[in-house]
């Protein structure tokens, strides 16, 4: 006779497998089920949307990964280094940012480009207030310390979550201020981008203060013709 001793692996282990085996949803589930159990294992269920997210990504679906991405509180620049082709050459990302794939540097058709365009908007859309204002607090503090009054940028949208890390104070803000153009800018090209133009909207941002890069967003319109002008 033999006798069989089973044990059950830990909510990490098995959430790792489900990944593995691409079934995200199930470990969504089990991380949601399961919550104290995982966080005291060191597993994020936000870790698990972003890889989520990326795998949506490479497989083209682009609206359900931003989502992911939204529920994760993935940071606008690791966000925007997935649509490369979004960014006018004028503007570039953090070396911080690992550099894109070969396969993520376009797109199969125009509809897939199209799809993506909405996609971004929609991401952008969600975090635009809190990345311009934290680009606002910065240039109160700077006016501040030109004025001899002291301040330390402490935003309520953290360095990590913009995707800042270990850098200095100055650092943090120069690359704040640079993320808060890179998400108007590339706001305005997907806009432009989609199918149809949003026209309104590209209108209100326009309209309102925003952060484009002025440059890049005039040679793009210039380029589609005295329709867009």
């Amino acid at each position: 006779d033999k006798l069989l001793l089973f044990k059950m692996k830990s909510i990490e282990m098995q959430v790792e497998m489900l990944i593995d085996a691409n079934l995200f949803e199930d470990a969504l589930s089990m991380c949601s089920l399961c919550e104290a159990q995982a966080l005291a294992g060191g597993l994020e269920p936000s870790t698990v949307h972003e890889r989520f997210a990326r795998s949506l990504h490479q497989r083209g679906d682009y609206d359900a990964a931003v989502g992911h991405f939204i529920q994760a509180g993935t940071s606008p620049l690791q966000v925007l280094s997935l649509f490369p082709s979004f960014i006018p050459s004028e503007l570039s990302l953090p070396s911080s940012i690992s550099p894109p794939s070969a396969k993520d540097k376009g797109f199969a058709s125009d509809a897939a480009a199209a799809r993506a365009a909405a996609a971004l908007c929609r991401y952008l859309e969600s975090v635009r207030l809190e990345v311009q204002g934290a680009a606002d607090q910065i240039l109160s503090l700077r006016e501040k310390r030109s004025d001899g009054r002291t301040g330390a940028f402490s935003s309520h949208m953290p360095a990590t979550t913009l995707g800042l890390y270990g850098l200095s104070r100055e650092e943090k803000e120069e690359e704040t201020l640079k993320t808060a153009v890179l998400v108007d800018t590339v706001l305005f090209v997907a806009r432009l981008r989609c199918v149809p133009w949003r026209k309104y909207d590209l209108i209100d941002l326009l309209a309102a203060k925003n952060r484009c890069h002025e440059p890049s967003c005039v040679k793009l319109l210039a380029g589609k013709g005295p329709a867009f002008a």
